[in-house]
């Protein structure tokens, strides 16, 4: 036995810059070593970005021995928020989701604190619920709808981000190409939460198009039978979507009920315009 440890303590000096050996030391038992090599790799740099960590020194997970002596690695409380990161990043909200949260929402008014306090009653929803925010360009909707996507995000659900007019644009191009396009159905019909920003929205705000809306109530409508959690943020009332078609607006009305903010177009309601802060959508 006593030539083993010592082979180990050996190959473990051998093996470890200067700094981290213990030259005291004659021999090592395998725990010792084995505790030794956990210290070793607890002190050392990660690599991991996007957030800084000082606690596991960008690792995102520490070293520890377990009741048979055996080293596992655990989890640093900063790869949730890691995974978060992740989550809201590939989901296609960029930065928005750090910028958009409830806590930086500006209420200045009642219409404003009645907005915040709907999106924040629906995002401690559990379930498949959708929610709608309908209102003029500037009221805060994409701000709200992505306060709401960080905090399901949060609970573990797939986020989706997706702007109408971009995706209405990509399945316009891949009219003819049926892979392509099933692809672009098939993101959007499959994801967790589904996240629809600007819904309906045309170049010059006139009312959408027959093949717009075709496209917008096959998605709809696939969500619909699966009960997919959806989001959509739009500058038409639900009135005139359904007078766009009764099918779309309909299923939509029916999947929100409960769950709407309708801000009518009102003067003054621009913070976009007024620099106050809510600006995004």
């Amino acid at each position: 036995m006593e030539s083993t440890q010592k082979t180990l303590s050996d190959l473990f000096h051998s093996f470890v810059p200067p700094e981290y050996r213990d030259t005291g030391e004659q021999a090592m038992t395998p725990e010792q070593l084995a505790q030794r090599q956990c210290e070793w790799y607890n002190e050392s740099e990660g690599s991991l970005t996007g957030l800084d960590c000082h606690e596991c020194k960008n690792r995102g997970y520490f070293e520890a021995l377990d009741e048979n002596g055996y080293r596992v690695k655990r989890e640093c409380r900063c790869m949730a928020q890691r995974r978060y990161i992740n989550m809201m990043q590939s989901a296609g909200l960029g930065d928005l989701y750090e910028r958009c949260t409830f806590d930086r929402y500006i209420v200045s008014a009642d219409w404003q604190r009645r907005n915040k306090e709907t999106a924040m009653r629906y995002a401690a929803q559990d379930g498949n619920a959708w929610f709608l925010f309908a209102g003029a360009s500037g009221c805060g909707k994409t701000h709200l709808c992505t306060a709401i996507c960080s905090e399901l995000a949060k609970r573990g659900r797939g986020i989706r981000y997706v702007q109408w007019r971009r995706l209405y644009d990509k399945l316009l191009q891949t009219r003819f190409k049926e892979a392509e396009q099933e692809q672009l159905f098939t993101a959007c019909t499959d994801a967790d939460v589904l996240y629809l920003d600007d819904f309906l929205k045309t170049p010059d705000n006139i009312a959408p198009s027959a093949d717009m809306l075709a496209y917008a109530l096959e998605i709809v409508d696939a969500r619909c039978k699966a009960d997919k959690r959806t989001i959509f943020s739009t500058e038409f009332m639900i009135d005139e979507i359904i007078s766009f078609d009764e099918a779309l607006g309909g299923r939509i009305r029916d999947k929100t009920r409960g769950n709407k903010v309708m801000n009518l177009r009102e003067a003054g309601r621009n913070y976009r315009m007024r620099g106050a802060g809510n600006g995004t959508g």
